[in-house]
């Protein structure tokens, strides 16, 4: 296959020049063309497995991301960060959680969830900033079910009984040729997304009925007719629940042409239809796999098939187009599955004992002799357990090439040599296929070039205009202050008056403050910083409403006592019977900033503007008597600021050129809201204990409580990498009488090693004797995916 893409590359510079003008299109042209798009425009998938899939409040969501590349499936992207969503059922974001590849190269984390949330359907949602470029139908998404203390399955929206449906009709190939057998599929949905069982006819125009046909699995079906030119035909259709609607047929079409894919025993046979309007000269196919062209050749109209063996392929999607002057004519996907290529195995180790608070060893073991990382999630089967409905098999090989949510993807992996699998899954491929590459725009030499890179470090960017006409201001100098660490970048700005930073991490919330100048040393200039790119969260709970887990009754009382159990050993959570009271209080103090209730002196934006003072050193010092310099006997010297802190904004400064910068003429009175001032114990639990004076600053930027007056100055708060945690695994060495251990999580392992396709893992049992679900997902150094589950007695 190397040797394959090396011809192509030197055919490339041959063919380039090549215009869509040309009557004919060489099929090294169309194979370096593909290859020139995907090299300069490389694909990432991602899945996220979780330890499992319902979650009371107070829990903690341990996760971990799978981020591949799609062409050779290998965890080797270039993106550095994945972000995590947690969306609430109201389409809103919970949290959001930037996690960083570590040294390992796994990804993993979690997200707290408080108990101030209420019970539902979330939506976990992760993706890389470079996904954005596609959209979100490269995203992933897995429906998380958070219960309360009493353990009931939650009401979820959607499963109200349905008012209304829509069906919609794929033509294979996109077209009905009049006068032609034609194969049409079709999926019933209802109002919440979910398929729909539904039957119906076909009528023409006269009212004719020409065939019937009834869904079969998920609201999907499919049935064959003959059109006739000219006719218009009408698809009535019917609910169980007695729902009736008509929907209208696209019209034949004697111009066009039909792909068509049948699987017999291990081969695709391709065939078209075509209309007898239709020039059939010149026609080529084009065949894209993992987003790589496998082949292209001149199409024979004449032919009655051509035949391509599934080991040409690997597992998944396949699609096919038919092409004209690199003008696509008709498209079809198709799916090819193949037997695991890694089979896992996972062993309880004969001297284990299985029994309360026992020590487990388990032997994981792959059919193959190879390298390969997985995740390992161990939880009480008797009162939860793990998303059986999308794995990291149907995620990475099925879901990330359709559009739209599939209901239950795996199902179409556990039943593979079914024949109404293989027909349903040929169905889905039919009507929910895509290809994250504008073919036809990448034939004709119409690039699409990605405008977000992959995030390799964290970044700022903006630009620095003038006050009055907001031209842009090139050679300006701009410095980026990062507050904890007390990092400092400084560079210039360019022509159009544009920087970016790079280069530079932080852990959790990071906020960054920039300040600029001109290149004499000006002021009087605008600092503009772009906010951060982040995907809306609406409509995602959309399509999902119906499918959330959730626990079965017996599982909900065990759940239910044991996180009731666990609150009360907690928090310690006790009932009192309490006669009827009245409270009275004074309505507290509204502060405007947390500096303000420990500030001995607070000066608001009425006084700082009556002081008439632009240097702030000086109009401090007017109003209060505070030198931040020379304030008890701190050395004058700007280098050593030690025992004084200078907050803006709840950014602390601690660069003495930053702050000499913005004391002495960098920041205007204008722009402030409120001085807060903080001496001796005031300092107390702000930032270091040694401090003998805060002063913060609170700017009409930093809170919005005013018309904000454009500065040489900007902020930005950026999401840092989440700080490591472990999840808590005890020890027991010597089994004794102690709290209860109530995890419903056994054991979380993201990150297991394969060596020679061997690995091991240890873990102790909780007290209560139970059966445990064992849930083992990975994927090879080679790229090949793999899960495993059992029963532990």
């Amino acid at each position: 296959m190397k040797s394959i893409y090396l011809l192509i590359f030197a055919l490339f510079w041959s063919t380039f020049t090549c215009t869509s003008q040309n009557t004919y299109l060489p099929p090294d042209s169309i194979l370096a063309r593909m290859m020139y798009q995907h090299t300069h425009f490389p694909q990432e998938k991602i899945y996220t497995q979780t330890d499992k899939s319902v979650y009371a409040l107070g829990d903690t969501i341990w996760l971990r991301n799978f981020l591949i590349d799609s062409s050779t499936r290998k965890e080797e992207c270039l993106s550095r960060y994945v972000y995590n969503e947690l969306i609430s059922p109201e389409d809103t974001l919970v949290t959001r959680i930037r996690l960083a590849r570590r040294e390992d190269g796994t990804i993993h984390g979690y997200i707290p969830l408080t108990r101030k949330l209420s019970e539902g359907q979330y939506i976990l949602r992760s993706y890389t900033y470079y996904q954005q470029n596609i959209g979100k139908d490269a995203f992933f998404r897995r429906p998380i079910t958070i219960v309360s203390v009493a353990g009931q399955e939650p009401e979820m929206r959607g499963r109200e009984k349905t008012k209304d449906f829509h069906v919609g009709f794929y033509p294979e190939g996109g077209y009905l040729i009049p006068d032609t057998l034609c194969r049409v599929s079709f999926k019933a949905e209802a109002e919440n997304g979910k398929g729909l069982g539904m039957r119906g006819w076909v009528l023409t125009e006269k009212g004719d009925t020409v065939c019937n046909f009834q869904s079969f699995h998920k609201g999907m079906g499919e049935f064959s007719f003959i059109p006739q030119a000219g006719m218009r035909y009408v698809a009535h259709c019917s609910t169980a629940n007695g729902k009736q609607k008509r929907f209208e047929l696209s019209e034949s079409n004697p111009s066009a042409c039909s792909l068509k894919v049948e699987s017999r025993k291990g081969e695709l046979y391709i065939s078209a239809l075509y209309g007898k309007n239709f020039d059939a000269d010149s026609l080529q196919l084009l065949v894209l796999s993992k987003d790589l062209p496998v082949y292209a050749g001149a199409w024979d109209a004449h032919q009655d098939y051509a035949i391509f063996p599934d080991s040409l392929f690997s597992t998944g999607s396949v699609h096919f187009f038919l092409l004209k002057n690199g003008s696509i004519l008709t498209k079809r996907s198709a799916f090819v599955m193949h037997p695991d290529e890694v089979q896992p195995s996972v062993l309880l180790q004969s001297d284990s004992f299985f029994q309360g608070k026992g020590k487990i060893d388990l032997d994981l073991l792959l059919d193959k002799d190879c390298v390969a990382s997985a995740a390992l999630s161990v939880v009480d089967i008797k009162d939860n357990c793990p998303d059986s409905l999308q794995t990291i098999c149907s995620e990475l090989l099925l879901s990330s090439d359709l559009k739209g949510h599939v209901e239950d993807p795996s199902w179409y992996f556990r039943h593979r040599d079914e024949s109404n699998a293989r027909l349903a899954l040929d169905l889905l491929m039919r009507i929910q296929a895509w290809c994250r590459y504008d073919v036809e725009a990448a034939l004709k030499t119409d690039y699409y070039y990605p405008e977000l890179l992959p995030e390799q470090s964290m970044s700022v960017q903006g630009i620095v205009s003038t006050r009055v006409k907001r031209k842009p201001v090139s050679n300006a100098k701009v410095r980026l202050h990062i507050g904890k660490d007390g990092m400092i970048q400084e560079m210039r700005t360019g022509p159009d008056g544009r920087f970016h930073f790079v280069g530079f991490e932080g852990v959790d919330s990071v906020q960054c403050l920039l300040t600029a100048e001109t290149a004499k040393g000006g002021t009087s200039i605008v600092l503009t910083v772009d906010p951060p790119m982040r995907p809306s969260v609406k409509g995602e709970q959309s399509g999902w409403l119906s499918v959330a887990p959730y626990l079965s009754a017996g599982q909900s009382v065990s759940y239910a006592k044991k996180v009731l159990q666990k609150v009360s050993v907690e928090d310690g959570i006790r009932s009192y019977l309490l006669g009827e009271i009245s409270v009275t209080a004074y309505k507290p103090k509204e502060y405007v900033t947390v500096y303000e209730r420990s500030a001995s002196t607070v000066l608001k934006e009425e006084t700082i503007q009556r002081c008439g003072i632009d240097n702030l050193v000086d109009a401090i010092y007017s109003m209060t008597g505070v030198n931040f310099y020379t304030f008890r006997g701190g050395s004058t010297n700007k280098e050593e600021i030690l025992n004084r802190a200078l907050i803006l904004d709840d950014c602390p400064i601690t660069d003495p050129t930053s702050i000499d910068f913005l004391l002495n003429g960098g920041l205007r009175r204008e722009d402030i809201q409120q001085i807060d001032i903080l001496k001796g114990f005031e300092t107390a639990g702000f930032l270091s204990a040694k401090l003998e004076l805060i002063i913060a600053i609170t700017t009409k930027r930093g809170t919005g409580g005013a018309t904000y007056i454009d500065t040489n100055f900007g902020y930005v708060k950026q999401d840092g990498i989440q700080a490591p945690a472990e999840f808590y695994s005890p020890h027991y060495a010597v089994i004794k009488e102690g709290l209860p251990d109530l995890r419903s999580t056994i054991y979380w392992n993201p990150s297991v090693s394969f060596c020679e396709g061997k690995a091991s893992v240890s873990f102790y049992a909780a007290d209560t004797p139970s059966s445990y679900m064992v849930v083992l997902e990975g994927i090879t150094a080679e790229g090949d995916v793999f899960r495993k589950n059992v029963t532990l007695f």
